[in-house]
């Protein structure tokens, strides 16, 4: 019987593929020896050239698309350790029979919403340049900063991590606006913590602070653009924790150098590359994707992927499935061999 195999491209998985190696063992899968930096997830030449023989592809990295799911027949599952699947083309996927599964967990979750206040203080207080000011000229900045504590947090996108940072703002004395797209709005969160359901315009025109939390799709691509950043008040601060490409970069400098914002604090500084005139600009205070990646979060991610990618590998649905429709089409036949992942 040939070995079932998994190759692990994603960076942040190896940083503790050994803590969870024993729980792949387990389920009668081995992993397919990789070379890469510590941390950083595997090129598009090794994901190709070593996914070849792969049932599993633990990702996101570069290289989940019909280019390997065409030579990699035994390839059944891409079990992404994050709760973003841009990385993945879902389309060519589906297409092939292959199960796309994601790990929105709530220790995830909870860990994004903690780096979206962290910014939001940050910001507010400006704690980052005080620290740096203190380091190179050994004086205290006592210039005044902007308050959170009661302003206006208006939140975009009221899914597992909105509710997180809505839950978050109550002990701020906020009041909360959120705008959310219809089928995504839950009700009865909103009534229970008090967030006020507006439109896009309204949420930016009233807002002290704005956070983003959507995915990034083809249809909301560049969402926060020149019109919609004008609207916003000069002395509020935009967070976003979810993907770069939601706001329009040029409109953004334009809006921070011109006035038209007081700062903005993003994880996703580095989606408009490293040449980004964002880097470095007075007010911005960037973080290179810290999102998820605190120690319990990353160990309940990881888990929650393994035990999906075992679940499908055994002929069983799993429980964060990206692409439903796969199973409509037709998925690969499970492989002989995979039992239940251990503790």
């Amino acid at each position: 019987m040939e070995p079932i195999r998994a190759l692990v491209s994603n960076g942040t998985f190896r940083e503790v593929l050994a803590t969870h190696l024993s729980r792949l063992t387990a389920a009668g899968v081995e992993v397919i020896p990789a070379e890469a930096a510590p941390g950083a997830p595997l090129s598009l030449e090794q994901v190709l050239d070593l996914g070849r023989s792969a049932a599993v592809v633990f990702g996101p990295s570069a290289g989940l698309d019909g280019r390997l799911f065409g030579v990699a027949p035994d390839l059944r599952v891409v079990a992404l350790a994050a709760s973003g699947y841009e990385s993945v083309d879902l389309q060519a996927a589906t297409r092939a029979g292959i199960v796309v599964t994601n790990a929105p967990t709530p220790a995830g979750s909870e860990a994004v919403a903690d780096l979206a206040f962290g910014l939001m203080l940050s910001l507010a207080r400006d704690i980052p340049g005080r620290h740096q000011r203190i380091l190179a000229d050994r004086v205290g900045d006592r210039t005044m900063g902007r308050a959170v504590f009661g302003r206006v947090l208006g939140i975009i996108g009221l899914g597992q991590i909105g509710k997180a940072v809505a839950r978050r703002a109550a002990g701020f004395g906020m009041r909360v606006l959120a705008w959310e797209l219809d089928g995504f709005w839950d009700a009865e969160f909103a009534a229970h913590h008090a967030v006020t359901r507006v439109s896009l315009e309204e949420l930016l025109r009233q807002s002290d602070f704005v956070s983003l939390h959507l995915r990034l799709t083809a249809e909301n691509r560049g969402l926060l653009g020149a019109r919609e950043l004008a609207w916003m008040k000069p002395t509020a601060y935009l967070v976003n924790t979810a993907r770069g490409g939601l706001v329009d970069e040029p409109a953004l400098v334009e809006a921070l150098t011109g006035g038209g914002l007081a700062g903005a604090g993003l994880d996703t500084i580095l989606d408009h590359g490293p040449d980004s005139p964002l880097i470095g600009l007075p007010g911005v205070i960037g973080t290179p994707h810290l999102g998820n990646r605190v120690v319990e979060s990353v160990h309940e991610v990881v888990a929650a992927a393994i035990d999906d990618a075992v679940a499908v590998l055994r002929g069983e649905r799993p429980r964060y499935l990206v692409n439903p429709r796969v199973y409509e089409i037709g998925v690969r036949p499970p492989l002989a061999g995979a039992r239940k992942a251990g503790p």
